[in-house]
């Protein structure tokens, strides 16, 4: 004699994506949430600096261009859309976390962007001077006046 029922009146534990679908939507919000903070506080260390603004300014872009658009802020905007659009059904909100995605990568790309058009400006400028691209350029003052040194190989 056997006590568990058999046949069609049985019934199966509940597979894993049944049990989380309902948490896909929050999932995915709280993946873009936390990279939306990410990136007001690197936008923060990039921007909020109140002695030596503009003398630290490529020396912080370049500090913070990871954060920007590093590698885990990039993956948990792919995934929370994943989770909210490729996997069947997608998610009420799946339009929307599709689009604070979009946003924030435009965001992240923006100031990611700056860093990236700084270093290649610099680079044609010293090649520019006949220099091989690995040259530095530094300022000093001589004498009370701006003087710009290049050094190069």
């Amino acid at each position: 004699m056997s006590t568990q029922p058999t046949g069609p009146s049985a019934s199966a534990p509940p597979s894993a994506a049944e049990q989380t679908k309902p948490f896909r939507q929050l999932i995915a919000l709280v993946l873009l949430a936390g990279t939306a903070v990410l990136l007001l506080l690197a936008f923060a260390r990039l921007l909020l600096v109140f002695d030596d603004f503009g003398g630290g300014f490529t020396q912080r872009a370049n500090a913070t261009f990871a954060d920007f658009v590093g590698l885990p802020q990039m993956i948990a905007l792919a995934v929370a859309v994943l989770i909210a659009t490729h996997v069947r059904p997608p998610v009420p909100m799946a339009r929307v976390i599709t689009l604070v995605a979009l946003i924030e990568v435009a965001f992240a790309a923006f100031f990611g962007h700056a860093r990236i058009k700084r270093n290649v400006l610099r680079r044609e400028a010293v090649a520019g001077f006949g220099l091989k691209p690995d040259a530095v350029i530094r300022r000093k003052a001589v004498n009370g006046k701006a003087a710009v040194l290049i050094s190069g190989g």
